[in-house]
C-alpha cells in the first residue's frame, strides 16, 4: 500500500492500466487486498472501470470469491460489467 501511495503522490494516475488492461483497483479487488482497495478508492480510482473483456473490480472480486472486497465496492457505487455477465461466471 505504501508503494502505491508513493506512486499516486508522484503523479501516477489511480486508473493507470497494466499491460493486460487491468487497473490496480481490479487487481486489488481480485486479490481481496482491502487496504489497497480503500487507498485506491480514496485516490479517486474509477470503481466502474471496465476492461476490454468486460470485467470490473466488482466482477473480478466476485469471480475470485473475495466477498469482503465485493461488499466494500458497492459502497462506492461499483457496477457489474455492462455486458450482463453473471458475477459467478
Amino acid at each position: 500500500v505504501q508503494s502505491v501511495s508513493v506512486l499516486l503522490e508522484n503523479g501516477i494516475a489511480a486508473d493507470q492500466e497494466t499491460a493486460d488492461f487491468r487497473t490496480a483497483l481490479i487487481i486489488a479487488a481480485r486479490e481481496g487486498n482491502l487496504r489497497l482497495l480503500v487507498a485506491l478508492v480514496d485516490a479517486k480510482a474509477n470503481v466502474n472501470y471496465e476492461t476490454k473483456s468486460n470485467h470490473t473490480a466488482l466482477t473480478s472480486a466476485a469471480q475470485a470469491g473475495k466477498v469482503d472486497a465485493m461488499y466494500r465496492l458497492p459502497d462506492n457505487d461499483a457496477a457489474a460489467a455492462s455486458d450482463g455477465v453473471a458475477l459467478g461466471s
